[in-house]
């Protein structure tokens, strides 16, 4: 592997979101050339996916994250990242408000993180966001339902008097007022 990604990484990070696509395509290109590349390039596609998003062009990030989701659904086991993806998939698709779409995504992403980390904070962000979705999309009783069980598993995790559980509380109480 080449110092590319690492390279891109530092950029995104840094809010150089063009220097961060540049050495991202070098690497792109240096590991398709390699053999049994599959996770790599996709992993890849979705690095490049989150800094097409940065710069606002958020069918550019869908399409790249959609080509990394075609990677690993083509792999023989699945892959840890394919929650992330999932999840980055969903917020794309929740900023494009195409709110259908992006509740399968964010509910794909609670099931593989669920599966890979149990109920920890991948899930709690994954459900957080799908509760958001239904509440876009006005569907206050299942918001309701996926933020319930986002703040138990928060409760369960960090504990009742943890910022983001109380975050996750007041979440709840203004969507019940609602």
């Amino acid at each position: 592997m080449s110092c590319h990604i690492p390279s891109a990484l530092v950029h995104g990070a840094l809010g150089q979101a063009d220097q961060a696509l540049s050495c991202a395509h070098q690497a792109l290109a240096l590991v398709e050339a390699m053999d049994d590349n599959a996770h790599e390039v996709a992993t890849t596609y979705l690095n490049m996916s989150a800094f097409y998003q940065s710069k606002g062009q958020l069918d550019e990030a869908l399409d790249h994250i959609d080509r990394a989701l075609r990677l690993f659904d083509g792999m023989e086991q699945v892959n840890i990242h394919y929650a992330s993806a999932q999840s980055a998939r969903g917020g794309v698709l929740y900023h494009l408000g195409r709110y259908d779409e992006a509740a399968d995504a964010f509910r794909e992403a609670a099931v593989y993180a669920e599966r890979f980390w149990g109920r920890k904070s991948e899930y709690i962000s994954a459900k957080t966001n799908l509760a958001t979705v239904c509440q876009a999309s006005g569907e206050l009783a299942a918001a309701r339902e996926h933020l319930t069980d986002a703040l138990r598993a928060g409760e369960a995790l960090w504990g009742a008097e943890h910022p983001q559980v109380c975050s996750l509380r007041a979440l709840l109480r203004r969507l019940s007022e609602a």
